[in-house]
């Protein structure tokens, strides 16, 4: 990395998941004692900790695993509507199930 220091060094993870596994055996791609570089918001680097780039700040991931955001995936269609008049029916006594 000849670019100076990185943003951001996740330093020192007990396991760093990549999900770049290529094997029945490590379908995660876990690297152990690894470390993770960002650069303007993307992973610019992943390796051993003795190895790790310069930073401007430094978080201490030791005893920790590193893995991507899993994002939770609904599978119902987005309500882009208001529920205020379902919330003041509900605060006036309404059931529950006489609104749905």
């Amino acid at each position: 990395m000849t670019q100076g220091p990185v943003d951001l060094l996740i330093r020192g993870a007990a396991c760093v998941l990549t999900m770049d596994g290529d094997t029945d055996a490590d379908p995660l791609g876990s690297r152990a004692a690894s470390s993770v570089a960002v650069r303007d918001g993307l992973v610019a680097w992943i390796g051993a900790t003795d190895e790790a780039p310069e930073a401007r700040e430094v978080v201490d991931a030791a005893g920790c695993v590193v893995l991507p955001g899993l994002v939770e995936c609904h599978t119902h269609s987005v309500w882009a509507g208001s529920r205020s008049d379902e919330f003041r029916r509900r605060l006036s006594g309404v059931p529950y199930t006489t609104i749905l």
